[in-house]
């Protein structure tokens, strides 16, 4: 994972930066990418940070999130194995999508920032509220999250099947 704060990148999975002890990945404080993308423009303020090195930063922020969003769609596709009603199909779908949408939101706000920095407070605003529909989102998914495990062990479910890739596929890498 790339620290947005100095750049490393760390090859652990954190929570924080072997270099600089910054959180690193998408933390689950309910911050996000907030406080380091914080640091970032500051850095960028003070010239610590170089355009370049932003852009590239920015560019893993948001391949992280795009690895974030296609998790929730794969994870969309595997339930939908479970061949539940459409009424129940229409229940996991109104708590999957607020928050597969708040991470659209939050990518495309991160695709927007400008590397040479000063982002002002309109942007702010924005960010802080992707995220914040980000944290509503993940707590929704937390509880349909332990009602599916609940359910999934009362029906002798194996999750482990219904989340494994297709035969032949290769798991893709954790997101950054």
């Amino acid at each position: 994972m790339l620290c947005l704060h100095c750049g490393h990148d760390e090859q652990s999975l954190g929570p924080a930066c072997g270099d600089c002890g910054s959180f690193v990945g998408y933390v689950a404080d309910g911050r996000g990418y907030l406080p380091q993308l914080k640091v970032m423009e500051k850095g960028l303020a003070e010239g610590v940070i170089t355009p370049a090195e932003a852009e590239k930063r920015l560019q893993r922020c948001s391949e992280a999130l795009e690895t974030m969003i296609h998790w929730m769609d794969e994870c969309g596709q595997g339930l939908m194995t479970l061949e539940w009603d459409d009424l129940q199909q229409g229940t996991l779908g109104g708590f999957m999508m607020p928050i597969r949408e708040a991470f659209e939101s939050l990518k495309g706000l991160v695709d927007e920032l400008d590397s040479e920095g000063n982002w002002g407070d309109e942007t702010w605003a924005k960010l802080n509220e992707a995220q914040t529909k980000v944290q509503l989102g993940g707590e929704g998914m937390e509880m349909l999250t332990r009602t599916l495990a609940a359910v999934a062990v009362e029906k002798g479910v194996d999750l482990e099947k219904v989340f494994a890739p297709p035969d032949g596929e290769e798991a893709e890498a954790p997101a950054e």
